[in-house]
């Protein structure tokens, strides 16, 4: 059986080894008491058991940043968490900005696009005209056709951020990417 109250064996035993060993596992050492649970515990101390112990509670202190609030139990300021996600979305859209764009060298047609032949497509009134095209538009919310939904107040993936309360209940239809998404972020 091994004593795990005893650090095992540093060689050479010199003076560098005496430093780290008087560190890393004092003698004199004195165990806390125990909370009543542990959001999370560490089993060992090496690099990955040190990075996680310290990430955890790094991460903690800045909870406050997240919309979490601590101690005397945990509670969610839901409107501070979407005042964030909004901030890092406004905080990112200039990587997405029509103006990066353009400095880029993209000229840049705001509008609807119709096709109107093999190599060209109008938008705003202009035509562009290609030798190649990629389609990329990406997708709008449908609202699928389920008997009284649309006599209610729904959200969809482009309206449910601008939610400043917490819903008391919510139900997502859907179990692609974004319905998963959306349901993680609720969880």
């Amino acid at each position: 059986m091994n004593d795990t109250s005893s650090p095992p064996p540093v060689l050479p035993w010199d003076a560098h080894n005496q430093k780290l060993v008087a560190n890393v596992h004092p003698t004199d050492w004195k165990n806390p008491t125990p909370d009543s649970r542990y959001n999370m515990v560490v089993i060992g101390g090496g690099t990955a058991g040190l990075v996680s112990a310290v990430g955890a509670a790094a991460s903690v202190r800045e909870a406050r940043e997240f919309g979490v609030n601590f101690p005397n139990g945990t509670t969610i300021d839901f409107g501070k968490v979407m005042e964030r996600m909004r901030r890092l979305r406004a905080d990112i859209s200039p990587h997405d900005s029509a103006r990066r764009f353009t400095e880029l060298g993209v000229d840049i047609f705001l509008g609807a696009g119709k096709l109107t032949g093999p190599n060209s497509i109008e938008v705003g009134g202009q035509t562009l005209r290609f030798a190649k095209a990629v389609i990329a538009t990406g997708a709008r919310a449908a609202a699928p056709p389920i008997p009284g939904l649309k006599d209610v107040p729904y959200l969809t993936n482009e309206t449910l951020f601008s939610l400043t309360e917490l819903p008391k209940r919510l139900g997502v239809i859907g179990a692609g990417p974004i319905g998963c998404e959306m349901a993680q972020s609720f969880a």
